[in-house]
């Protein structure tokens, strides 16, 4: 399977996708949950791809900002809060 640029693997592709703004202390926040970023600039939109995993009960969070990603985070499903995937 041939991916779409900038993307690097399947999960950034078939993924939960949302925006958060990075705060002057760069740094997000999704459902209660602060992530730290580096790679973008204070009051820049960060996209997020949100891959769930029901087996393991994990999601991966994956951090993109003007087609880079700049991190990747792994939180449990239940921190998240997203109906279904717990």
């Amino acid at each position: 399977m041939v991916l779409p640029t900038p993307y690097k693997s399947t999960k950034d592709v078939f993924a939960l996708r949302d925006s958060r703004t990075v705060n002057p202390y760069r740094k997000i926040s999704f459902n209660k949950l602060k992530f730290s970023i580096s790679g973008a600039p204070i009051r820049e939109k960060v996209n997020l791809r949100i891959v769930p995993d029901i087996e393991s009960g994990m999601a991966e969070i994956r951090l993109w900002y003007k087609d880079n990603l700049i991190g990747i985070q792994n939180v449990k499903n239940v921190d998240i809060n997203l109906p279904n995937f717990k």
